[in-house]
């Protein structure tokens, strides 16, 4: 590890230090990403259960989880994880349902009348990172506020192999 004093650095060295790696190769990294979303453009699933396999490791043909395999992989959590993830979840689903907007209907002058309205987001895609460790905070982040908003349709990805525990959350 390499030590810096703050004081004793200059600013192009302080603002090198604060430089993050991905930062320093972004243009690299839009590249890659461009041609990815294009392939998966011009190439549909064909293209993304490559990708799917190449950089996931994913070896199945079906990337929807059934009713069944939910339930399975459900059933495998831990009771005391259970109780942990639906505490969490309580207490996000009580927050955000705070968060709800009130509708408003005002006549501001004789015959007119002013309105707000809000709608959920038709369809409603969520990402929860895989790794080292899984994200069981970011599933339910996610997902409880899209469910209060009653969205009708939610889509949750997470590379493979998707922890039980993830799973549980999600249902």
């Amino acid at each position: 590890m390499e030590v810096k004093i703050w004081k004793e650095l200059s600013s192009k060295e302080q603002e090198a230090a604060l430089m993050r790696p991905a930062q320093a190769s972004s243009d690299k990294i839009r590249e890659i990403v461009t041609s990815i979303i294009s392939r998966i453009r011009k190439e549909g699933d064909t293209a993304l259960f490559e990708y799917s396999k190449t950089l996931d490791k994913f070896e199945g043909e079906n990337i929807e989880w059934t009713a069944e395999e939910i339930s399975a992989a459900s059933e495998r959590v831990d009771a005391d994880l259970k109780k942990a993830i639906d505490t969490a979840y309580e207490n996000i689903a009580k927050f955000h349902a705070e968060q709800k907007p009130h509708h408003i209907k005002l006549e501001t002058f004789p015959g007119i009348v002013c309105e707000t309205h809000t709608h959920p987001i038709d369809s409603v895609g969520l990402y929860v990172p895989g790794g080292s460790a899984p994200l069981v905070s970011t599933a339910l982040m996610l997902a409880v506020p899209v469910k209060i908003a009653q969205c009708p349709e939610v889509i949750l990805c997470s590379p493979p192999p998707i922890s039980d525990a993830i799973v549980y959350a999600a249902s």
